[in-house]
């Protein structure tokens, strides 16, 4: 994932991929979004994340909660899955723990910290 154009003023970046699940399997709850990566704290002269990176950033928390980072996405049954992947220049960096940072907390952290966003919606479909 790259991007470019970052916007003076900026002191971070964050990025946040989720999607909204499918239908439920048995014995799940509704938990809302499921949020499969979130990364803060991103130094303004980083322009990318390499698959795999774990040095660029902050990684937080995914909607599994079972380790920091990365949680690829298990989307279940047929149609189309829309997963969207958010990237926000901030003001300031973020003070909030790695093991804090789940989607509503980094958004509520983020609040009036926000200079401008991008966002990158991509879809996946089974038969």
């Amino acid at each position: 994932m790259n991007w470019s154009n970052v916007p003076t003023g900026a002191q971070s970046l964050a990025v946040i991929m989720d999607t909204i699940p499918g239908p439920l399997r048995p014995g799940e709850v509704d938990i809302g979004k499921h949020f499969y990566l979130t990364i803060f704290n991103i130094p303004t002269t980083v322009t990318s994340i390499a698959a795999g990176a774990t040095n660029v950033g902050v990684l937080g928390q995914n909607f599994q909660g079972k380790k920091l980072g990365f949680t690829p996405p298990c989307s279940q049954g047929p149609g189309s899955k829309k997963y969207s992947i958010y990237l926000y220049a901030l003001s300031s960096k973020l003070v909030i723990s790695a093991t804090e940072a789940t989607e509503n907390s980094l958004i509520a952290a983020m609040n009036g910290k926000v200079i401008s966003t991008a966002e990158m919606n991509v879809y996946y479909s089974r038969q």
